[in-house]
């Protein structure tokens, strides 16, 4: 059986029962690159938690006319409500983070400017499109929602009532799943050369633990895709 087409669209789709899609781009890719036809079926997914299957009745250079066929809730549920906050580190290397956090099912990404980031932008329609894509291919019905970079005292400033936070740094004490069962978790993550030493002390006089993957020394985008994988598959 062929596996159909899955693409994210930002409009409410549990109530259409027929629906028109006109962005340029999109009917580029279906018409040009994909050569849908009327009668193809593809799925389409708005973030709520379920895909929605539809078939196409027209297409042409101006719209795509859909008609609904059903609605197929997603079961994949995160174990952990997992935050990241991460400093910005190089460009191929922050994008590859986006990628496999979105396919491991993380909740919320903020990126952030620490002492030792060499990049200090962030293109965030970019980093919005690629985890798109990435939920589209690992049939995530979320989007994790990334937000505009940030400084990290501002993120320390406006932390989540609720939500435990850690710290990642081969200073810290080892970390055990064994040892932490909260379902609501923040992680910082710091950039290429690590958190600056005043950075640790901030952490420390805002309470927030320090802890440790282990002995060996990770790159940032290493740590970040381990710790995620180890919070929803570890457990």
């Amino acid at each position: 059986m062929t596996k159909l087409h899955r693409f994210f669209i930002e409009e409410n789709l549990s109530e259409k029962k027929i629906l028109s899609v006109k962005d340029r781009a999109v009917l580029n890719q279906w018409a040009r690159v994909l050569r849908f036809e009327a009668g193809d079926k593809i799925i389409l997914f708005d973030g709520s938690g379920s895909d929605f299957l539809f078939s196409i009745e027209k297409i042409s250079n101006k719209d795509v006319e859909l008609s609904f066929v059903e609605e197929r809730p997603i079961l994949f549920k995160p174990k952990t409500n997992l935050h990241l906050i991460q400093s910005v580190i190089k460009r191929e290397n922050f994008e590859l983070i986006l990628e496999k956090v979105t396919e491991l099912g993380v909740q919320k990404i903020l990126p952030v400017i620490s002492d030792r980031s060499v990049k200090l932008k962030l293109n965030l329609e970019r980093s919005k499109k690629i985890i798109q894509e990435a939920a589209e291919q690992s049939d995530k019905a979320i989007l994790p929602e990334i937000l505009d970079l940030k400084k990290l005292s501002d993120v320390l400033n406006r932390v989540e009532e609720g939500r435990s936070y850690i710290v990642l740094d081969p200073r810290g004490e080892n970390f055990s799943l064994q040892n932490f069962h909260d379902e609501k978790v923040g992680v910082f993550i710091g950039p290429e050369g690590g958190w600056s030493e005043e950075e640790i002390n901030l952490f420390k006089e805002n309470n927030v633990p320090i802890f440790s993957l282990g002995k060996q020394i990770l790159r940032a985008e290493t740590a970040a895709i381990s710790f995620t994988s180890l919070m929803q598959l570890g457990r």
